[in-house]
């Protein structure tokens, strides 16, 4: 736990001082006021920071409910998802640092902390150090910009709480087409929280490049006319397996993304509609098992300080699964959502569950959450 705090002190120490991009000697700055470096202050021009509370009160009908997240809420009464601290800053005009340091009641972590080099020859980007990979429309999005409280069951399900995570190196291609198009390549660790169905947190010893894993995506976006856009992605990922000698795991998804915004972000009215599909195949000495899930949500803005929301999912289970069970069964779960934000850096949100029995023993399942999201300062810009 100590080394926990003192490493993300650290973090936050490193990149409050290494907030500003290099002047050059003949340079004179401009912009916000920069803090002398010769009386030990730290440059600020290009320091972005913030903290963000999620706190609420949820009621389950079940003394276990039915969660996959590492942030959503698991039991009765008052929880803390999260107390975030978000960090980013300019070090030259192609190159930034970010960092966000998550804190829970018992534990803390670095969720990511990366640099970021752009506009590099041909289109490319280069990202290092720890990051979410770019696998699908969910997995490298933060609490903040969740339409709902919880993650996917699928999402928990393929990749563990923590969705796809690791460290590592990753590659990003913008295509000269007429459209937004990119190509997304990544190599992290594949022993780590963000790994389950490969070799998950047990320990892997590095003694090739196939012991790593690898995430490649697809993503386009196109304009549909007026103020309407379609997103539509591939992901794979692949990479070894702790199931036995020589196991191997490939995790293939596609994602399609509906954006109607008349007014833009900031608009009265919008409609959002989002779709991911995954399916994931075990290969082992004994053969090959798949599984497969999804969900879809709509989002709709119905005035510039409230949402509503649905959402549906399902995800497969198999007999004998070692990772899962008492999953054996198709689960399904329907949520509603409703948004409020009586000010600009603070939003309310109630959500509802509901989980279907799996088998005619089991009892329906249910769950009520009400949860407070506090900003406080500026959210640094964050693509990787």
């Amino acid at each position: 736990m100590l080394d926990r705090l003192v490493l993300s002190g650290g973090l936050a120490l490193l990149l409050t001082c290494a907030g500003p991009r290099w002047v050059q000697a003949n340079e004179e700055p401009h912009g916000h006021e920069v803090a002398d470096e010769s009386h030990g202050g730290c440059l600020h021009e290009h320091l972005q920071i913030a903290f963000i509370a999620d706190v609420g009160f949820a009621y389950f009908s079940a003394n276990e409910p039915l969660m996959t997240g590492h942030h959503d809420p698991h039991h009765s009464g008052f929880f803390l998802q999260q107390l975030a601290l978000k960090a980013g800053a300019t070090v030259t005009p192609h190159i930034r640092l970010h960092g966000s340091v998550t804190f829970g009641l018992e534990h803390v972590e670095i969720e990511e902390v990366f640099a970021s080099f752009h506009g590099l020859p041909l289109g490319v980007d280069v990202t290092a150090g720890q990051y979410l990979t770019p696998f699908g429309a969910f997995n490298p999005t933060h609490l903040p910009d969740w339409a709902f409280l919880d993650q996917p069951l699928v999402l928990g399900k393929f990749f563990g709480g923590v969705g796809s995570r690791g460290m590592g190196v990753q590659i990003k291609w913008q295509l000269p087409v007429p459209w937004q198009m990119a190509l997304v390549g990544s190599a992290t660790s594949a022993s780590s929280e963000g790994a389950r169905s490969f070799w998950g947190e047990e320990e892997l010893e590095f003694e090739g490049f196939d012991d790593l894993l690898y995430v490649a995506s697809l993503k386009q976006r196109f304009p549909v006319g007026g103020p309407a856009s379609l997103s539509w992605g591939l992901s794979g990922a692949f990479g070894p397996s702790a199931s036995g000698p020589g196991a191997r795991t490939e995790i293939l998804g596609t994602d399609l993304v509906l954006a109607l915004l008349p007014g833009g972000e900031e608009g009265r009215f919008g409609l959002t509609w989002q779709t991911e599909l995954m399916m994931r195949y075990r290969h082992t000495i004994e053969g090959t098992d798949w599984d497969w899930g999804g969900y879809t949500y709509v989002v709709c803005r119905l005035a510039r300080r409230w949402e509503v929301g649905t959402r549906y999912e399902l995800v497969s289970g198999l007999d004998g699964d070692p990772f899962d069970p008492e999953w054996t069964g198709y689960r399904q779960r329907a949520s509603a959502d409703v948004t409020f934000r009586p000010v600009h850096r603070l939003r309310v949100r109630l959500q509802g569950n509901l989980d279907p029995p799996t088998s005619r023993s089991d009892p329906w399942q249910y769950g009520v959450m009400l949860a407070f999201e506090v900003l406080a300062g500026k959210v640094p810009h964050h693509d990787h």
